[in-house]
């Protein structure tokens, strides 16, 4: 339940999150893709929410990857294809490069929770819903920083409400904007 509430949590936060007036245009393309069971789907933005200390010298840092911007939604987005990632950090306030590795425990360079989705659609109201979202059952997950730009490699396996498998691989590189939770 606790993951539920931070999903929802984070896509309306999303939804809500507006540009400043006084932001300078990045002249990095955003891009990534990931596969599932053999199709390819595209990734074009990402985001992250700092959720702060979990008590135990690790720091909670989600990441959303996605399709198209997820900022200032009105209606609501279909064939959208999103990857999310509950990663824990040993840096306070910043995603650590390394390997993350899926496991229970809140600690650091574990991934505790995740979802992926393909061709699924999102409500304005932070609602996801399509025939290919899986939440993670397993998998790493591989950070590397230069400057802003991050690359974030992915393997990942999970598990549909229907019981259906999921295998998939990926990468994204480019920026990562901060939403406030």
């Amino acid at each position: 339940m606790k993951n539920q509430i931070k999903i929802y949590a984070l896509l309306l936060s999303l939804l809500s999150m507006g540009c400043s007036k006084d932001e300078e245009p990045t002249a990095i393309i955003n891009s990534g893709k990931f596969t599932i069971n053999g199709i390819t789907y595209l990734l074009s933005d990402a985001y992250y929410v700092d959720y702060g200390s979990n008590g135990n010298g690790s720091f909670d840092i989600d990441i959303t990857l996605s399709s198209t911007s997820l900022e200032n939604i009105s209606a609501d987005i279909k064939d959208l294809n999103i990857i999310r990632l509950d990663l824990n950090t040993s840096t306070d306030g910043k995603l650590e490069t390394g390997t993350y590795t899926y496991g229970n425990d809140r600690e650091a360079m574990i991934m505790v929770s995740g979802l992926v989705g393909g061709d699924v659609s999102l409500s304005n109201q932070g609602v996801l819903t399509g025939p290919i979202l899986y939440n993670l059952k397993d998998g790493a997950v591989t950070v590397a920083a230069s400057d802003s730009i991050y690359t974030i490699g992915f393997s990942l396996s999970g598990k549909s409400v229907g019981g259906l498998d999921l295998t998939a691989n990926g990468s994204y590189t480019g920026t990562l904007r901060e939403v406030t939770p």
